[in-house]
């Protein structure tokens, strides 16, 4: 029997309205995330791909419970996030932590990292005050730093360490699920490696569950255990790793793996995605992707593909017998 999801998206849809004239009357919606569905094990590792702009750090958002969805439901544990009351919602939130992409941005440069760590520990009354050093220093030989670390600041440590803080301060309210919003993507090469690792010791160790946010299917090849990808604020193609990078379905998929670099040659027969991502304020209709194409059909500019499974293998397209 396959376990219950930690986390369980349904059919979310996040709406960002737009204001003009000189009373700020909405007059439309930008549609970030459209009808997403998607699911998370306990001990999971799910990546989610897609281009700069197609809604994957809305969706993180939404699960953080930063911004409410303007329709669908997010359970943790079986329970809706956004039915809670104030103080349920706060006991959630620590079960629910981000790492984020900028480690220059992400942390506060008058504070120390000992107060960076444990801030939230204190807020949620897990330690006193007067613990905050013992508690910072053991976070801190958890993801390789030392104890002389505790009362530098931010600025003192290269963007590797301060990743590596970011990481502690998630750790530190014992989450269940973390969001890795673009955790490795500033960071050079050879310390991407470095931090994936570490993130990948912590699972084990913390048994935890990721959503690995990337726009690198290589990283996320590396590190996921299913994939879904995501295109102007729909999920066109779920499954897991092995699926998804060996069998792609989606012309979507096929053109960013084969836009993946390959020392031994063209990954595959797909041609390079051309044109741009469509706005989002504007998205074409019927499938959102058929702008940019190959296979675009009439159909594909009139209405937008059901979601077929084949073996777990989840793809929105009209090539696979959609009518």
């Amino acid at each position: 029997m396959s376990q219950a999801p930690l986390l369980d998206i349904q059919d979310v849809q996040v709406w960002f309205p737009v204001r003009r004239g000189v009373f700020s009357r909405v007059r439309q919606h930008i549609k970030a995330v459209q009808g997403v569905s998607l699911s998370i094990r306990p001990g999971e590792i799910v990546g989610l791909v897609g281009e700069s702009g197609c809604g994957k750090s809305t969706l993180a958002r939404a699960i953080m419970m930063l911004q409410p969805p303007a329709s669908g439901r997010i359970l943790v544990d079986g329970r809706d996030v956004y039915a809670m009351n104030d103080m349920e919602r706060r006991a959630v939130r620590r079960d629910v932590q981000v790492i984020f992409q900028d480690p220059y941005a992400s942390l506060n440069p008058r504070m120390p990292v000992y107060a960076i760590i444990t801030e939230g520990m204190v807020a949620h009354g897990l330690i006193k005050p007067a613990q905050q050093e013992d508690a910072a220093a053991s976070l801190l030989r958890d993801v390789g730093l030392g104890a002389d670390a505790l009362y530098r600041y931010p600025h003192e440590f290269s963007g590797g360490q301060r990743q590596r803080i970011g990481i502690a301060r998630a750790l530190s309210l014992k989450p269940r699920l973390v969001v890795c919003d673009e955790a490795v993507s500033a960071l050079d090469v050879s310390v991407q490696a470095q931090v994936i690792n570490l993130l990948l010791d912590l699972r084990e160790r913390y048994r935890l569950s990721y959503l690995f946010i990337s726009h690198d299917l290589s990283t996320v090849n590396f590190i996921a255990d299913r994939i879904a990808v995501m295109y102007l604020g729909r999920l066109v193609e779920e499954g897991t790793t092995e699926q998804v990078m060996n069998q792609p379905r989606h012309p979507y998929t096929q053109a960013l793996l084969a836009a993946v670099p390959n020392v031994g040659g063209p990954r595959g027969r797909a041609a390079a995605l051309a044109g741009e991502i469509p706005s989002v304020a504007k998205p074409p209709p019927g499938c959102p992707f058929h702008t940019r194409c190959p296979h675009a059909m009439e159909m594909c500019r009139q209405s937008y593909p059901a979601s077929l499974q084949f073996d777990g293998h989840r793809v929105s397209c009209f090539l696979y017998g959609n009518k």
